[in-house]
């Protein structure tokens, strides 16, 4: 199957999906991005799926880079106990978590 070959959205999200979370595949940190560049390289070399993350690995490699990895949305931030303070305040004040204020102003 190849769907971007064929110009077909829908079977590419399928594809994607299998990509995502078959398997079969060999167990390496994959985000959405890196799925579509391999179905992009199998589509145009009709190449298998292995072949097309091995380019992507190697690739990867050629431009000294590891794979992209997805975000766990986790993030450890040191600031002085004044800040923390006032910051918990601010929060308790809006009648939220300490997390969703802080997550808030990082928007």
């Amino acid at each position: 199957m190849q769907p971007l070959c064929n110009d077909r959205e829908d079977l590419a999200r399928a594809y994607r999906e299998i990509l995502l979370r078959s398997p079969a595949l060999r167990a390496i940190p994959f985000d959405q991005r890196a799925a579509e560049e391999a179905a992009r390289l199998r589509a145009a070399h009709n190449r298998a799926i292995e072949d097309s993350v091995d380019d992507y690995l190697e690739f990867c490699a050629s431009r000294g880079e590891g794979p992209d990895k997805p975000f766990s949305g986790k993030i450890l931030v040191r600031v002085a106990p004044e800040v923390h303070r006032q910051s918990m305040m601010e929060a308790r004040r809006q009648g939220k978590s300490l997390n969703a204020h802080v997550a808030e102003k990082l928007r």
